[in-house]
């Protein structure tokens, strides 16, 4: 089976490429707007590595990258502009798929695509990188065993470095300027960005850190597999002073419009450049945390990780790819992490990968 990873020269994508080279035996095409000479970046697994240059504007060059591949994994941002247009195109081309979308917008327009997977008789696995993907998966893990749940919260920071990419950026910007998704009461409600903020404990080296509501697709998803009353994510942004200029912005509305913010992402992500050339090992941080009762007594268990952003985001995606592979996922259509990954083999996969995670369950007396 041949694989394609669109983006593939990107810091995610070459995360991704990296560990499929090293998981499998499968032959990748990195497709990517800038390619690069695949012995520089690859090493000696470059022999099994095609470079493919491709603009996914372009429909004749994407499926050109499409071509021969039984599975494509996507890492094209940011999703909310190129989301469900990149999805598609991978199922037209009677490709499984996996992608890394991160926009609750882009992600319903992808789920919407079920139909089209299923009429090709092809699976494809939308937000399977670190939230959602990760989150998810822990979630699951630690709602197992309650009788019955009553809340889901997740909180993530991701400390910004010299690998922070201009989709990225532009992703956040993005995030500033819309309304909030929630699942609370039982319903899906919206909150400003940056609203309801409290402070939460993540594992060393990020530690205690003020987290506020974040856009992510996990609040639509997640009701639909767990019974909760409630569902939101919250988020921090380090150094502090990007989500300060991210707030401002917002809040004066000067990136309300694309163009305008596109152009502050690419001027963030320059300034960002020039100031920081440093690659942290651990820069990301995720818990997640799940209510409910167990025999009658109310319990709370939630699960922390802390690694690279480039590694919680490229070690889901590779794990969901492989099971592909394998088989193990056969019912076709277009799923969420927790609609057909089972978490049990997923999580041992990552904890043999190297990913540590902590477990801590606390009765509410």
């Amino acid at each position: 089976m041949k694989i394609c990873v669109l983006g593939g020269f990107g810091v995610i994508g070459r995360a991704i490429v990296e560990q499929l080279l090293t998981q499998t035996d499968v032959a990748v095409v990195a497709a990517d707007r800038h390619i690069q000479p695949v012995a520089d970046v690859f090493g000696d697994h470059a022999a099994r590595v095609q470079a493919v240059e491709v603009d996914v504007d372009r429909p004749a060059s994407l499926a050109a990258a499409l071509a021969d591949c039984r599975l494509t994994v996507s890492c094209i941002g940011p999703f909310y502009r190129h989301g469900v247009a990149v999805a598609r195109a991978i199922l037209e081309n009677g490709c499984h798929g996996v992608d890394l979308c991160n926009d609750a917008v882009a992600s319903s327009g992808i789920l919407a695509l079920d139909a089209v997977a299923r009429a090709r008789g092809l699976s494809y696995i939308t937000g399977m990188g670190c939230s959602p993907g990760l989150s998810n998966l822990f979630a699951l893990r630690a709602a197992a065993g309650m009788d019955r749940r009553t809340s889901v919260h997740i909180y993530m920071v991701a400390l910004l470095d010299g690998q922070s990419g201009r989709a990225q950026m532009d992703h956040l910007m993005s995030l500033a300027n819309e309304d909030v998704p929630v699942f609370r009461n039982r319903m899906l409600t919206r909150v400003k960005p940056f609203s309801e903020p409290e402070y939460e404990n993540f594992p060393h080296p990020i530690g205690r850190q003020r987290v506020s509501q974040t856009g992510h697709p996990e609040v639509f998803t997640l009701p639909d597999y767990l019974d909760v009353e409630e569902v939101w994510v919250k988020g921090a942004l380090l150094p502090a002073w990007v989500e300060r200029i991210l707030w401002m912005t917002s809040t004066t509305g000067v990136s309300r419009d694309e163009v305008p913010r596109m152009k502050i992402a690419n001027g963030l992500h320059k300034l960002y450049h020039l100031g920081f050339s440093t690659r942290h090992r651990k820069n990301m941080a995720l818990r997640v945390k799940v209510t409910g009762w167990k025999k009658g007594t109310p319990l709370s268990v939630s699960i922390s990780t802390v690694d690279s952003l480039a590694r919680l985001t490229a070690l889901p995606v590779t794990v969901a790819a492989v099971a592909l592979m394998d088989g193990e996922i056969q019912t076709p259509g277009v799923f969420p992490p927790e609609g057909c990954i089972r978490e049990d083999h997923a999580l041992l996969h990552l904890a043999r990968l190297g990913l540590v995670f902590h477990q801590e369950e606390r009765y509410l007396l």
